[in-house]
């Protein structure tokens, strides 16, 4: 298959067609040593891995990257933050700004899982409040999350006077946090929020999957 071809698992529509996935490609990937947009799984690069993946479950996918070329030809959408250099407050803000829909479902692109039964347990729990996340060892996880259209007004003026604290964000809005043993009763290992930092982290998950 050639490496920038889009493979859909399935011919139905997606069902979840009011939320857009958003994916944040846009960090410094210092620990990794290099762009973690160019990691490979299943000998095809991560993003291609990701969008596969999202479009078996979203109508709309975008991510936010500075290096929209990497998408030309793949059916998703792009955008860049509004506010540069800002971490995932500003990633969010950004993709909140560029979708019609009401939320968003937001991936990192070094984030290899998907697990479709998971997001749509958490989409249920999700509808009515600002933002869903999950509490594993005691701390919010702000990816594998959903977050409200309706945050805006409050993500901005966070911006404007450079607070980019994700944690302390998520407290002053209405969230629905998802306990962690919730969650691992659709994942015992919680492997949805697998995050490959460093390349000890990407050795280590491509040993699992063999």
């Amino acid at each position: 298959m050639d490496s920038d071809t889009i493979r859909m698992k399935s011919n139905t529509r997606p069902r979840i067609d009011f939320v857009t996935a958003a994916v944040l490609a846009g960090g410094k990937s210092s620990r990794m040593g290099f762009d973690k947009q160019l990691l490979e799984i299943d000998r095809k690069k991560i993003y291609l891995h990701t969008a596969e993946n999202l479009l078996d479950i979203f109508g709309d996918v975008l991510f936010v990257t500075e290096t929209p070329d990497f998408y030309k030809s793949l059916p998703v959408r792009t955008c860049s933050d509004i506010y540069k250099g800002m971490g995932p407050v500003g990633g969010i803000h950004s993709a909140l700004n560029h979708t019609e829909n009401q939320y968003i479902f937001l991936l990192a692109c070094d984030m290899p899982v998907v697990c479709k039964p998971y997001i749509d347990y958490m989409l249920d729990q999700a509808l009515g409040f600002d933002a869903c996340v999950t509490l594993k060892g005691g701390r919010y996880e702000p990816f594998c999350a959903f977050y409200s259209k309706r945050v805006l007004p409050e993500l901005e003026q966070s911006l404007s006077r450079g607070k980019t604290s994700l944690y302390y964000f998520l407290q002053s809005i209405n969230t629905k946090v998802i306990p962690e043993e919730q969650a691992r009763a659709f994942s015992p290992d919680l492997s949805m929020f697998t995050n490959l930092n460093t390349p000890e982290d990407y050795e280590k998950y491509l040993r699992r999957e063999l």
